[in-house]
């Protein structure tokens, strides 16, 4: 399996429940990718990676791309239109620096990060993810790295 390919021009807002956030960019970020507030940099937003963000500080997915200090709507719970085929039922995560993909594109040793599932309709393909993001924690609340 791989990572999700995102066509942005498909990546928009699923749903009138949906939660969503506008906020400053503090890099490039394109449609469709997962970020987090960086508290250095005013809270601006910045592509997230597994390997160097605690699991905690992923705050959403953009619905709008662009430049460094542009605004971005961000989904941080509900519905998105990803841009990607995804399954319905199937879980998604945190997989690559900012990208989203399924169990096996989390590599051994990454912060687990949940995204969402894909939802639709229950036999083929949706662009639907209902966006419900949950960093994995043990029993003391310490986040999990995949094994």
């Amino acid at each position: 399996m791989a990572v999700l390919t995102i066509v942005s021009a498909s990546v928009g807002i699923g749903g009138t429940s949906t939660n969503t956030s506008k906020n400053q960019m503090g890099e490039v970020i394109g449609q469709g990718v997962v970020v987090y507030k960086d508290t250095a940099d005013s809270d601006n937003l910045k592509i997230a990676d597994m390997n160097t963000i605690l699991p905690s500080d992923v705050y959403g997915i953009t619905v709008d791309g662009g430049p460094d200090d542009d605004i971005s709507v961000v989904v941080t719970k509900g519905l998105i239109r990803i841009g990607s085929a995804v399954t319905a039922g199937e879980m998604y995560y945190l997989a690559t620096t900012g990208q989203i993909g399924q169990w096996v594109d989390v590599l051994t040793g990454d912060y687990i990060v949940e995204i969402g599932h894909g939802t639709g309709p229950t036999a083929g393909p949706t662009t639907m993810i209902d966006v419900a993001i949950k960093r994995v924690v043990d029993s003391s609340g310490l986040p999990v790295l995949k094994a």
